[in-house]
């Protein structure tokens, strides 16, 4: 590996530290504070401390590059890694469901690469090579995607590629064939979307991006309003005009006020939330490319960090259409590709990330999906127009029940015998709320099933369709509770390879009819789900 490799030791040190010690290391901090006496005192072993923290984090970092080895064989790639405790890691290069490329801005002045390779079932990357160059990755990837029998590149030309195999990053991993495989991808690419700033700005308008800033929001709009009050007393005694501007509207109504000064928070809320959306698309998806390489989709896109990413046709499990209200108004799906297994493209992080397409018109978005799959994309282009089973309306009685009506007897009841009328009384309206809500709910669940291909409907304010190959299924399961029994309803639940799809309050029979053929297909479909 490259020298530069130690940057990324160095980070990932001192984030395994947060991430593990952050208890201690605030608890430590809190106690020389206490103690210190004085400030500059405080400064001082402050000082003493980070510098102690960065010498270790430092010294770990250069012992976990030096340890850092790994060999590539025909079929399978071995890991050594560890400081203290020493891991050796076999992988299948069958198995690997995705290979991501990331350039973190420390690598760009060297143009190296972080390679990561993830396997179905990982909650985390599992392999990651740090400081590679783009000639290395792309032979890499090219061997696992032969190894996985769906890349360009013939079994032959890889065995004998591979047959010394490769000891450390500055080891080639072929000495035979890298112009042929260049050649191969080359003919076999086809850009198929580029995205531009106007394309981003979109996507952060319908794409909903900022909603994690509203806890954020609301903790600082409590402490503006406390602090805005003080402000327009203040202004209000130096300022004669600004004091009869409260005196009038103190003179129409406290209400008037309230309702204004409420609406003017939710609209400062709301435009926050949408810069913030909108500033979130044009960073993690600056300069996006979706690419054919062969047998799946290959992305690119950042800006603070680049991020490449293959999806092998093969490897998808399903694809997840989104539409929010806005979208819906402005014509736009957002598409998610998702594998099973795998790791989000952000350093640190784990859990499962899809291959998002930002955007798009339903016939652009249809024209890409073409590629992957012609009949689940005409089964995704007819969203909303294809006959489907349905919840029936006891699913919004019963939610209303359960967690309406039942949960605002009891609060409204605590809230009279604790002499708060007012909660008492507006504990009456939650039963409507949650009955609106199921309503919403139901109108939007629903599940459709044609010979090879299934999609289930959800959603509450927006609309989701996951779409998927009656293959991939791995089991079906019918559940009914005691009404659902007395009504002939049923919950159908599908599961597949990293997710579950469920179905509430559909009839009996349309349950069983579609659970049988789903398994039918999935048991004699000769396709492997993997």
């Amino acid at each position: 590996m490259h020298v530069a490799a130690l940057v990324h030791f160095t980070v990932q040190g001192f984030w395994s530290l947060v991430k593990t010690q952050a208890q201690g290391l605030l608890a430590g901090g809190a106690a020389v504070g206490l103690t210190a006496g004085s400030l500059s005192k405080f400064l001082l072993l402050l000082g003493a401390g980070l510098g102690a923290v960065l010498v270790g984090v430092t010294i770990w970092a250069v012992l976990a590059y030096r340890r850092f080895r790994f060999r590539l064989g025909v079929a399978r790639f071995d890991l050594f890694r560890g400081v203290v405790n020493r891991e050796r890691l076999s992988l299948d290069l069958e198995r690997v469901q995705t290979v991501n490329l990331d350039q973190p801005l420390f690598f760009r002045p060297f143009g190296l690469f972080s390679v990561s390779l993830e396997t179905a079932g990982s909650s985390g990357r599992e392999v990651r090579l740090p400081g590679v160059s783009r000639a290395f990755a792309d032979r890499l990837r090219n061997r696992v995607r032969a190894a996985g029998g769906g890349g360009d590149v013939s079994r032959a030309a890889v065995g004998a590629a591979g047959a010394a195999g490769a000891a450390g990053a500055a080891a080639p991993i072929a000495d035979t064939g890298p112009d042929a495989e260049a050649t191969a991808d080359r003919d076999a690419t086809t850009l198929l979307w580029r995205a531009r700033p106007g394309h981003l700005v979109r996507h952060g308008l319908v794409g909903g991006g900022g909603w994690w800033l509203l806890p954020g929001l609301g903790v600082a709009m409590g402490w503006a309003g406390e602090r805005g009050v003080r402000l327009v007393l203040d202004a209000a005694d130096d300022n004669a005009g600004f004091r009869r501007l409260l005196e009038w509207l103190v003179d129409q109504g406290v209400w008037l006020a309230g309702t204004i000064a409420v609406v003017a928070s939710l609209a400062a809320v709301l435009v926050l939330v949408v810069v913030a959306s909108v500033a979130a698309a044009l960073v993690t998806l600056h300069g996006y490319r979706l690419v054919r390489l062969g047998d799946g989709f290959q992305r690119r896109c950042g800006l603070i960090e680049s991020r490449e990413r293959l999806v092998r046709d093969a490897k998808v499990q399903f694809v997840r259409l989104r539409q929010g209200p806005l979208a819906r108004i402005m014509g736009l799906r957002v598409a998610e590709i998702v594998q099973a297994g795998g790791a989000t493209a952000h350093f640190g992080s784990s859990g499962a990330g899809p291959l998002l397409i930002p955007a798009l018109p339903a016939a652009e978005l249809t024209a890409i999906l073409c590629r992957l799959d012609p009949a689940l994309a005409e089964l995704g282009e007819r969203w909303g127009r294809t006959p489907r089973v349905r919840s029936d309306p006891v699913y919004v009685l019963h939610m209303t029940l359960l967690w309406g009506a039942i949960p605002a007897a009891v609060g409204g009841g605590v809230a009279w015998v604790a002499g708060a009328s007012l909660w008492a009384l507006l504990s009456l309206a939650w039963p409507v709320v949650v009955a609106g809500a199921a309503a919403l709910v139901r109108a939007r669940a629903g599940l459709v099933v044609t010979g090879e291909h299934g999609a289930v409907d959800s959603g509450l304010i927006g609309r989701r369709r996951t779409l998927f190959a009656l293959h991939k299924v791995q089991s079906v399961v019918i559940k009914q509770s005691l009404l659902q029994r007395r009504r002939k309803l049923a919950d159908l639940v599908v599961h597949l390879a990293g997710r579950t799809l469920t179905v509430p309050f559909v009839p009996l029979d349309a349950a069983e009819d579609a659970a049988a053929w789903m398994l039918y297909r999935a048991e004699t479909d000769p396709r492997p789900w993997l």
